[in-house]
């Protein structure tokens, strides 16, 4: 069974990211197509939708705190300031994962999303497995980028559906 990794959303954060850093205006167009990818539409629930990640991503391009924020919405505003505050790390933690290349016995496709996600580790819909991407550890101090301890392919491999 042949894994296809998508990495459609991280790439979009990644362009997302970059524009913050480098103090580029990012347009709410841009925020609205992000917030409508199938990717993170897969990860949206009652506390956290569309609008949740367009108001967080609008407060972090402008460098603003948000009033009221739900659990989900602190912590994905947090993620993506941490994200910020350590450029490199972006670079440290997607890389293994434009590399991956996983099969395993059986026939047949098994799509693994990687989507910056707000609170939760993994979870499958629809035969589809997404992981947030924030939990991959990586950097100088780790010898093989890991979620939850485990290398990558091993996490994969053992949460998969």
């Amino acid at each position: 069974m042949n894994i296809k990794i998508d990495l459609d959303a991280v790439e979009s954060m990644l362009v997302f990211w970059t524009m913050v850093e480098e103090r580029e205006k990012v347009s709410d167009r841009f925020l609205h197509d992000v917030a409508q990818m199938p990717q993170f539409q897969a990860v949206y629930d009652a506390e956290f939708g569309p609008e949740s990640l367009v108001k967080v991503l609008s407060a972090v391009s402008n460098r603003e705190l948000l009033n009221g924020m739900s659990k989900k919405e602190g912590r994905f505003w947090n993620n993506n300031l941490w994200i910020l505050e350590n450029p490199g790390m972006v670079t440290q933690m997607a890389a293994p994962l434009k590399t991956l290349n996983l099969t395993t016995d059986g026939d047949g496709e098994q799509a693994v999303v990687f989507v910056p996600m707000t609170t939760e580790e993994s979870f499958v819909r629809d035969g589809v497995l997404y992981i947030n991407f924030f939990r991959v550890m990586a950097g100088e101090w780790v010898e093989t980028p890991t979620i939850e301890g485990l290398p990558i392919d091993e996490y994969i491999l053992s949460k998969r559906p």
